[in-house]
């Protein structure tokens, strides 16, 4: 079956991007948009599919710091007109916010969440013996 991309645009919008909780040193400079996000796939080890037409031409504010990886994906896409959305595979596809819209979903309702860390407690030693 021929997957179209604006039927892995649909499926995908329905699903936003849980949150990473787990941070990771990121260093993707500013310029365009594919080879940044070949960048970050690189540094994060995460698989996107890219519609490489698509982006052609997009240019990127870049990201940099110690981030978890959804949290510096987003922040790579800000500006960009794209947004990011996982399926229930756990692909990310790299859309174009007006597909979201398409959809019935305004990609502003959707945002990503942080745990907040529990707070410090005292380790408990325990000894095997």
């Amino acid at each position: 079956m021929k997957l179209t991309y604006r039927a892995l645009a649909l499926a995908t919008a329905l699903a936003p991007l849980p949150f990473a909780a787990v941070a990771q040193d990121f260093n993707v400079p500013s310029g365009d948009l594919k080879t940044a996000l070949d960048s970050y796939k690189t540094q994060s080890g995460i698989a996107l599919f890219v519609p490489r037409d698509a982006v052609r031409g997009v240019q990127t504010r870049g990201v940099k710091g110690d981030l978890p990886p959804d949290e510096a994906l987003t922040r790579l896409l800000r500006g960009t007109g794209f947004t990011a959305r996982r399926d229930s595979s756990g692909m990310i596809a790299i859309i174009h916010d007006q597909q979201a819209t398409e959809t019935g979903i305004s990609t502003s309702d959707i945002t990503l969440a942080q745990a907040t860390p529990a707070p410090a407690r005292a380790v408990e030693t325990v000894t095997v013996t």
